[in-house]
């Protein structure tokens, strides 16, 4: 079996999503920012560094860099935890705001392209997403 084809396919998808994020203007934040963003508008609770690292699968180095963007842009906050050596992300009042945009932004375009086709594949490409995502896992835990 050739895997080529699968890497090359992945590569593109994630550069297409990259250019439907910039489309959506998602207030200049590379991919990595907004991932993270988005990570923490789902569940809108405090996140650590660590566990915002290991949800995203970006670096430490990374979430910083991408969490002092964010803050730069009012959207969270940082608040140190009981021992201090924890440091917990929070959304703030703006980035509570900028959740509900990007969520309706998101929502307004998903539905234009994949208003082009039907339920049932619909369902189909995300039925074959979550099987290649859960393959990959069990490749990581072996």
């Amino acid at each position: 079996m050739r895997y080529d084809e699968l890497i090359d396919s992945l590569n593109e998808f994630k550069l297409t999503w990259i250019k439907i994020i910039k489309e959506i203007k998602i207030d200049g934040m590379y991919f990595s920012d907004f991932i993270v963003f988005k990570k923490i508008c789902c569940n809108k609770r405090p996140y650590t560094m660590s566990e915002l690292s290991e949800i995203t699968g970006f670096s430490n180095t990374m979430i910083t860099f991408s969490i002092d963007t964010l803050e730069k842009k009012g959207y969270v906050h940082r608040k140190k935890g009981s021992d201090r050596r924890t440091t917990y992300v929070i959304l703030s009042e703006e980035g509570m705001k900028y959740c509900t945009y990007i969520e309706d932004a998101i929502e307004k375009n998903m539905k234009k392209i994949f208003d082009k086709i039907s339920e049932e594949d619909y369902q189909k490409i995300v039925s074959y997403m979550s099987e290649l995502n859960k393959l990959l896992q069990k490749y990581l835990e072996e």
